[in-house]
């Protein structure tokens, strides 16, 4: 019963750490971050969204490598517990849990490349002004303007956009997309899909990705009005609303892994309006922003409190795990 006992033991840590931090973490932001952050700059505050999204992931990870080394290192090999009822079926909610995550993973990774693989073949490579990144021209019912591509993000925009928009707010739109390539915020989308797969009844999970998305929507808008100064403000403005007007209705982003100049939804433009021509009202608007902060600090609680229990465990050796162990015999017990 070691091998069995010990993968029910693990999996059940995993559903359980997982759902207490996600408490955790929705009661703090409910409590404190939510009201305390509404005058942070958006790259800023979609920057601390992400990193509470994935830090109950990041916890439950380290805590059930924890469990699960004290119980391999520890555990008697010729152990006869038996797998209890309600172990097992903490153990298969657990791995329904995980199996949903890799799936969604899984899948959002193939339709992305699947649909970029599509444009690729009817696109063509364009080259505008100084900027170097990888911009294709296609033809598409809808005027589409997006970062498709987790790993090797490129940007897509339909024929009718270049048509319609005037080469000042092609440019606005195309600092735009710089801002969601600079931001990674193609792959960040990709990886909180997976967090979403793997506790699907998280408490304010669909708040927070939806207000991660409004969030690094204006954190592009703002850093290419920074890029380029105040008219750069007005031009993507005027660009999202003649974009706006020609958007087919219902039209959804096609893309898991894309990042869409319109948001996931567009009734959101007029608020985006307002937000860049606030901008554009300020006479001088700084180009710094912040670049090692913005593509580090979401990391940071995540990967200090993995460096913290680390350290621990080296420091504590076989006398924390077995403190460990001694507590999983309580918690299997009860």
């Amino acid at each position: 019963m070691f091998i069995p006992l010990g993968i029910c033991l693990t999996l059940a840590t995993w559903l359980i750490a997982n759902t207490l931090a996600s408490l955790m973490t929705a009661l703090l932001w409910q409590a404190a971050l939510k009201r305390g952050t509404e005058s942070w700059q958006s790259s800023r505050r979609a920057g601390l969204i992400f990193g509470v999204r994935l830090l109950p992931t990041v916890s439950a990870l380290i805590l059930t490598a924890l469990v699960a080394t004290s119980y391999f290192v520890c555990e008697p090999r010729a152990t006869v517990e038996p797998v209890s009822l309600k172990l097992s079926v903490l153990a298969l909610l657990s791995a329904v849990g995980i199996t949903c995550a890799l799936w969604r993973g899984y899948s959002t990774w193939f339709a992305s490349r699947r649909l970029a693989a599509n444009w690729l073949h009817r696109a063509e490579a364009v080259k505008l002004s100084d900027l170097e990144i990888p911009l294709y021209r296609f033809r598409h019912s809808s005027p589409i303007v997006a970062v498709v591509g987790a790993f090797r993000p490129r940007v897509f925009i339909a024929s009718q956009v270049f048509d319609e928009l005037s080469d000042d707010e092609m440019l606005a739109v195309i600092e735009h997309e710089i801002g969601h390539l600079a931001a990674r915020d193609v792959l960040k989308r990709a990886i909180l899909s997976v967090c979403r797969g793997a506790l699907p009844f998280a408490p304010l999970r669909r708040t927070l990705d939806a207000l991660w998305v409004e969030c690094v929507e204006a954190a592009a808008d703002e850093r290419a009005a920074k890029q380029r100064g105040a008219r750069c403000a007005l031009d993507l403005a005027g660009a999202l609303i003649k974009i706006a007007r020609i958007m087919p209705n219902n039209a959804k982003p096609l893309a898991p892994a894309g990042a869409f100049l319109l948001g996931d939804e567009p009734q959101g433009v007029a608020e985006r309006v307002r937000h860049l021509m606030r901008f554009a009202s300020i006479e001088k608007v700084s180009a710094r922003d912040n670049r090692y902060f913005l593509r580090f600090a979401p990391w940071v609680l995540p990967c200090g409190l993995s460096a913290f229990l680390l350290l621990s465990v080296y420091a504590a050796d076989l006398h924390f795990l077995s403190a460990i162990h001694v507590l999983i015999e309580h918690v299997v017990h009860f």
